[in-house]
């Protein structure tokens, strides 16, 4: 009888390529700084997941509509600003 191995990326789903930064920021302000976040970290990382879906979309639409890269470029900074100050 063999035991099965399991890998870190079948343990924790959650924590795949988006939510890996996010995970060690937050675990760097934890130790460093003494900062917990309020919700919870499940729902952090799950929106990290939505947001980076959301601005992907929006990056491949913008590139595909977009004549010129520097009109692409000019297009995104605008929305980046958008999110930025909502």
């Amino acid at each position: 009888m063999t035991i099965p191995t399991c890998s870190w990326r079948a343990a924790y789903p959650f924590l795949d390529d988006r939510n890996l930064p996010v995970a060690v920021g937050v675990t760097i302000g934890w130790v460093v700084y003494g900062l917990v976040p309020q919700g919870e970290i499940g729902a952090i990382l799950m929106a990290s997941v939505l947001f980076s879906l959301v601005m992907s979309g929006i990056g491949v639409t913008v590139a595909n509509t977009s004549d010129t890269m520097l009109q692409s470029i000019f297009v995104m900074i605008a929305v980046i600003m958008i999110f930025q100050l909502k």
